[in-house]
């Protein structure tokens, strides 16, 4: 009897285990759901907070929800090649040279031309700056549209633009400037040439993270490279073992690891790293991929996705696959994207999308070695907002602009092409916006120098929405608040509308300050104004949530106490989203 239940118990074990095996097979024979595009997809699938967009051969953008029900296709002027997505924009290059800006809502926002053709995806730094390169060259433009700078290089590798943490653009060039090494080159966000990096050996892969770029070298290596003090400098590099170069590189910025994937033998052999110090973590074995064509390598909510044409499968940091399964055959689908959702996106070769939900693992926690106590990263330094403390005789001290300084900062900003130009206009607006909020929120604002000269101060702040970046939007929002005096109030609002840029809707809240302050319930220059602005910031932005906060405000605005002139306005205003969507 003894016996016969321990070979039950064993019996039960034994299915239990094969049970939980057998679960991690996803078997893609039938879809969750599926689409049609108007087209083939042409690159992966950029997933958004609502779904995800896909470009196709077609030329057209399409906008999806997570599962697959179409929201809103708009047609590219050109062939697209490559799209970025950051926010709520999408970054379109089409007929090779040309850069186009989308919003969430599908309103192309503009267009410009680069002097070459782009042979890699966008790269956007914080501040909003947009960054291409081709063969050899690389170019900048602002958010608006406009080039900031452009300069000739030596023939640049097939691996994108990354920007470091001073907003420095580094492109690799495909020459060897030493035997067996590889060099890139680094430029300043305003087009200066820094410095040459030369590596220890050829790069063979690279990949952003928030500490920099952590890279993947011919002989084996590993490594960081970042911006400290106004070089880049290494923090950390190791050797594998093995023979080959790591063909992915999977940074988890929840966890602050790294996976290195190399191919080892008949296996993937995964390497983990902590992504701060390159400390060895764990190292596990995976399936075997083709290292030459990997569809797709992305951190998820649990760990790893990782896919070349033939499986994919999603993996923890300790080497648990949560999943795996056999892609379809490599003819009948061209990319692959796999979502928030656990769910595998294919797009297929007769214009379907198909998606297949695969099983929700638990959140991704950082892998600790049993024997030892895993110690606090240090903490990465956050984006300062500008400083510049007020001094007790702010009215004394000399202006950042001249009245001819002023008048050459607005041909320049208006003329792109400026380059380090930039510098200095940049650092002044930074000064003085500083200091005028700053005296704004003293008990002497009316006697400070911005107060006193309201002419210097209205064009000082439409010089801000010339600059082509999102830095100034944070101080667009505090001055609305506090500013008193009509006249720069309603230049204030004007700016803000003209820049455009409001990611959190802050303007947008600041107007509702505006309007309910019955000191301004009369002014129809402000008011309208705001109405303007309103539009223009939902215009730009393009996001539901924003697009009906600014309605509201209209709506507000078109009714009782304002003034008649002001309610007509506002309702006309409201009507310019319909003939929006309708355009």
């Amino acid at each position: 009897m003894k016996k016969i239940f321990s070979v039950l118990i064993f019996l039960f074990i034994f299915e239990e285990l094969f049970s939980q095996v057998a679960q991690k097979v996803i078997s893609l024979d039938k879809p969750s759901w599926h689409a049609v595009l108007g087209g083939n997809a042409i690159a992966p699938a950029e997933e958004t907070r609502w779904g995800m967009a896909i470009l196709t051969d077609g030329r057209m953008l399409n906008s999806c929800t997570a599962d697959g029900k179409i929201i809103w296709r708009r047609g590219t002027k050109g062939k697209p090649t490559f799209i970025t997505q950051r926010g709520d924009f999408f970054y379109l290059v089409t007929g090779e040279k040309r850069i186009t800006l989308v919003n969430s809502s599908g309103v192309e926002l503009w267009n410009a031309s680069a002097p070459f053709e782009i042979t890699e995806k966008p790269v956007i730094s914080n501040d909003g700056r947009i960054f291409v390169h081709g063969k050899n060259a690389i170019a900048c433009f602002g958010n608006k549209g406009i080039r900031k700078w452009y300069a000739k290089t030596p023939t640049l590798a097939s691996l994108p633009t990354f920007v470091l943490s001073d907003g420095s653009a580094l492109v690799f060039t495909a020459d060897e400037a030493f035997s067996g090494q590889t060099t890139a080159k680094r430029f300043s966000r305003y087009g200066e040439p820094l410095e040459d990096v030369i590596f220890s050996d050829v790069v063979d892969t690279a990949v952003q993270c928030s500490r920099g770029i952590l890279v993947a070298m011919k002989d084996s290596s590993m490594g960081l490279i970042s911006e400290e003090k106004g070089k880049v400098e290494s923090p950390w590099i190791q050797k594998s073992y093995l023979s080959t170069s790591a063909f992915a590189i999977l940074p988890n910025e929840e966890t602050g690891n790294v996976a290195f994937l190399f191919r080892s033998g008949g296996n993937t052999t995964a390497i983990l790293l902590r992504t701060h110090s390159g400390d060895f973590l764990n190292q596990f074995i995976l399936p075997a991929l083709d290292r030459t064509s990997i569809s797709l390598s992305k951190t998820t909510y649990s760990g790893f996705f990782i896919s070349d044409k033939k499986i994919a499968f999603e993996f923890a940091e300790d080497g648990t696959i949560w999943w795996q399964t056999a892609l379809p055959p490599e003819k009948t689908w061209n990319q692959i994207c796999y979502t928030k959702t656990n769910t595998i996106v294919l797009c297929m070769s007769d214009w379907v999308i198909r998606g297949y939900k695969t099983i929700s693992p638990p959140k991704a926690v950082a892998y600790q070695p049993f024997d030892e106590a895993l110690e606090e990263p240090p903490k990465i330094k956050p984006s300062v907002r500008f400083s510049s403390p007020l001094s007790s005789s702010e009215g004394l001290e000399l202006r950042a602009f001249s009245e001819a300084e002023l008048k050459a900062a607005e041909r320049t900003l208006k003329k792109g092409d400026y380059g380090e130009k930039e510098r200095a206009i940049v650092e002044g607006l930074r000064l003085e916006t500083e200091r005028y909020l700053n005296s704004q929120t003293s008990s002497r604002a009316a006697q400070s120098y911005f107060a006193q000269n309201p002419e210097y101060t209205q064009r000082l702040l439409l010089l801000l929405s010339e600059t082509g970046i999102d830095d100034f939007s944070y101080y667009y929002a505090a001055l609305i608040r506090a500013e008193k005096e009509p006249n720069t109030l309603a230049s204030l609002i004007k700016s803000a509308g003209k820049q455009g840029f409001d990611l959190d809707g802050e303007i947008l809240t600041s107007f509702e300050y505006v309007y309910h302050a019955s000191a301004f319930k009369e002014n129809t220059a402000v008011l309208q104004n705001l109405c303007d602005a309103t539009f223009e910031i939902c215009r730009f932005m393009g996001r539901p949530a924003l697009i009906r906060h600014g309605k509201d405000i209209l709506k507000q605005l078109s009714a009782p106490p304002f003034p008649t002139r002001i309610r007509e306005y506002a309702t006309k205003t409201l009507k310019r989203f319909a003939e929006e969507n309708a355009g």
